[in-house]
């Protein structure tokens, strides 16, 4: 399977996502369209375990107590699939305080070497500051035992974390607060098909100028492709491939392309959901499939580092890591 999955709107899925982080951290509501985004391509599992990766990130040690309610929202939404979910949660990310320390120690850590013999104890590490050493540890050595109760490295390395931030940080506080009701996307009401993209598609995934920040992996000439070949690549995402299995087509691998039982049901499928990539404004694509020029990650991290983070990530250690990952 390919791994460059288009989303409902014929975005890239890994740079709706980054474009999701940037806004939340931008504070940005377009947060809230990239999350819906997810959500309509079919990528509900994965929109809530980015929600719970990007509490680790950037929310856990200065908002402890909002993991109970994401816990509580999460579980709600499998029983429920309430769609306000989704806004209820991204929308009071939106109001609090962030900082960089897990997520730049997550990047950072990586090229930290431990001796062979290493026994030091994390409350020493953490007293000499030595933060990096300490996320190199908890991420990548040390056993599961040592978790404990946490359900994940990251959220160990959170919680040890935290009470150092609490007491060096002085920040507000942010109570929970009721948000308006999300209006859902209803792409049915538009009766002109090739008119959708164009319509609903509200925002460009670069708008910010740092998803060259991250580690897209886009091909140089996918363009090309994705003017050309949008079906095979969008029949990756759930929502596409119900649809294109609905009109009995199903995605050739070798070919790659979508192949239909019959000329008539290619044609229904068309006429229904036909987008047309290649007949859009040139606005509309460049929302969609932008160029994206890489960006130092030291512009990321000035841009979103603020005074609410305990680890300062020297200009050595920026220059040392190519792109982020998420």
């Amino acid at each position: 399977m390919s791994m460059f999955a288009l989303t409902n709107l014929l975005y890239l899925k890994n740079e709706v996502i980054c474009a999701f982080i940037v806004s939340l951290l931008n504070k940005s509501e377009n947060a809230i369209f990239w999350a819906y985004e997810l959500h309509y391509s079919g990528f509900d599992d994965e929109l809530f375990e980015l929600l719970e990766k990007v509490y680790y990130y950037f929310y856990a040690t200065l908002n402890p107590k909002f993991k109970s309610f994401l816990n509580r929202k999460i579980a709600e939404w499998y029983e429920t699939s309430n769609i306000q979910i989704i806004n209820h949660i991204v929308s009071n990310l939106l109001i609090r305080p962030f900082n960089l320390d897990i997520f730049m120690l997550v990047q950072t850590c990586k090229s930290i070497k431990l001796p062979n013999n290493f026994d030091c104890t994390l409350d020493g590490l953490l007293a000499a500051k030595k933060y990096a050493t300490v996320a190199k540890y908890v991420l990548h050595i040390c056993s599961e035992a040592e978790i404990g109760a946490a359900k994940s490295r990251l959220e160990y390395l959170a919680t040890i974390l935290q009470p150092i931030t609490a007491k060096n940080v002085s920040k507000k506080g942010h109570n929970l607060y009721l948000v308006s009701e999300y209006t859902p996307l209803d792409i049915g009401e538009n009766p002109v098909t090739y008119k959708i993209l164009e319509t609903f598609c509200q925002h460009s995934v670069n708008d910010s100028g740092l998803l060259g920040s991250f580690h897209l992996d886009r091909p140089v000439d996918f363009k090309r492709e994705w003017l050309t070949n949008w079906l095979y690549y969008a029949g990756c995402s759930p929502v596409w491939i119900e649809r294109i299995e609905s009109y009995g087509g199903k995605l050739d691998e070798e070919k790659k392309a979508v192949i239909f039982e019959t000329e008539e049901q290619e044609e229904e499928f068309h006429n229904n959901f036909g987008l047309e990539p290649d007949e859009q404004k040139r606005e509309t694509q460049e929302k969609i499939i932008p160029e994206i020029p890489q960006v130092k990650v030291a512009k990321f991290y000035n841009s979103f580092k603020g005074t609410y983070g305990i680890y300062n990530v020297t200009i050595n250690a920026l220059d040392k890591i190519k792109s982020l990952v998420i």
